[in-house]
């Protein structure tokens, strides 16, 4: 008498097999999603302060970002920041892709404006459509004022 399983009773084990890996190989994505929104949002409300705090701090932007934030995911971190106009976009890696999903730009008396970026992936949109990312953006026109009025710095 042989001992062994039977065709049947390994296609039975192929096939459940199969049926649990249909089901958690989207739910491990979907995480990994999540985890690459929850850290983009991080980064942005983190390079935010510290732009708010390097200015309020010196009284003007730096020559360089690098030089305010060590948040790595900018595309141009050599911008000289301390000329009105200059930006700077965060964005999201998919892959060795990079999607465009957050632009500031440096003005003068310490406003920076947070606007939305071109990105379309879904890390990007999910981003945007974060609560606090979104009332960033959308309130007072994404325009944030650091430091105050009439501070004399003599």
């Amino acid at each position: 008498m042989r001992r062994g399983f039977t065709m049947i009773e390994l296609i039975f084990v192929i096939v459940i097999l199969g049926i649990l890996a249909a089901v958690a190989i989207p739910k491990l994505t979907a995480t990994r999603d999540d985890a690459n929104i929850a850290k983009g949002l991080t980064e942005v409300q983190m390079a935010i302060g510290d732009f708010g705090a390097y200015y309020t701090a010196q009284g003007r932007f730096a020559d360089s970002v690098s030089e305010m934030t060590n948040v790595a995911n900018f595309d141009n971190t050599s911008v000289n920041a301390s000329k009105s106009g200059a930006e700077i976009i965060y964005q999201t890696a998919i892959g060795s892709q990079k999607d465009p999903c957050v632009k500031i730009t440096f003005y003068e008396a310490g406003v920076i404006n947070v606007a939305a970026g071109s990105g379309s992936g879904t890390v990007c949109t999910e981003m945007l459509k974060d609560r606090t990312l979104n009332t960033t953006i959308h309130s007072n026109s994404g325009n944030i004022s650091f430091g105050g009025t009439g501070i004399n710095r003599d």
